[in-house]
């Protein structure tokens, strides 16, 4: 499995994965970035310390760099996750 690296400035939120489609024109896959927290022991045995392990949801292409802890991620505490509460809803629910 090929592991690609996220830019040094961790701004990359997007796949720059290239793929042929059918017509045979290249083109950069453009799917999003998510933080892979089930990969498997032999993925994870592979990132350097201090980095976090990132999925394509579109072609599956792995990528790793420095952890993001923005957007509703766990919040860290002694390099252990804790989810985060959940946020209300915005609107009520009537029954």
């Amino acid at each position: 499995m090929e592991m690609f690296e996220i830019n040094a400035d961790g701004s990359q939120h997007n796949c720059t994965v290239k793929k042929v489609d059918e017509k045979g024109k290249e083109q950069i896959c453009n799917g999003h970035l998510r933080e892979w927290l089930t990969a498997p022991a032999d993925v994870n045995a592979k990132v350097p310390a201090g980095q976090a392990l990132y999925r394509c949801r579109r072609c599956g292409a792995v990528y790793h760099g420095s952890a993001r802890r923005h957007l509703r991620a766990g919040k860290v505490s002694n390099d252990t996750r804790q989810p985060q509460a959940n946020l209300p809803t915005q609107f009520p629910v009537v029954r």
